[in-house]
């Protein structure tokens, strides 16, 4: 679906397309889910540059059954200055954008 959203390129929505919009639905909505920040744990940083196509990043805390969950996640198409970079300096263009969240929710919030 991203190549639908690059200059110059006609809009086709193919069935390739309707399976990616229904894989994110199914996920978006499907446990497990985004979990509040608890700002009183320490955070677990998962970072991935994928592909030569874009990065992408999770912040995660420990939940009481011991299991890691999402409190925080995003990532971006790479531009074209991007896709000359080395992997090395895409993964760490993923750790920036991580350290650089200030949209998660805390507990004491909700």
């Amino acid at each position: 679906m991203r190549q639908l959203l690059k200059k110059d390129v006609d809009f086709r929505w193919t069935s390739e397309c309707q399976a990616e919009l229904d894989f994110l639905k199914k996920s978006l909505t499907s446990d497990p889910i985004l979990q509040p920040l608890d700002p009183n744990k320490p955070l677990v940083i998962l970072c991935d540059a994928a592909s030569r196509v874009g990065i992408g990043w999770q912040l995660l805390q420990q939940h009481k059954d011991g299991s890691l969950r999402i409190v925080a996640n995003g990532g971006q198409a790479l531009t074209s200055a991007q896709e000359n970079w080395n992997i090395g300096q895409l993964e760490l263009a993923a750790l920036a954008k991580a350290c650089n969240v200030t949209n998660v929710t805390p507990y004491d919030t909700l």
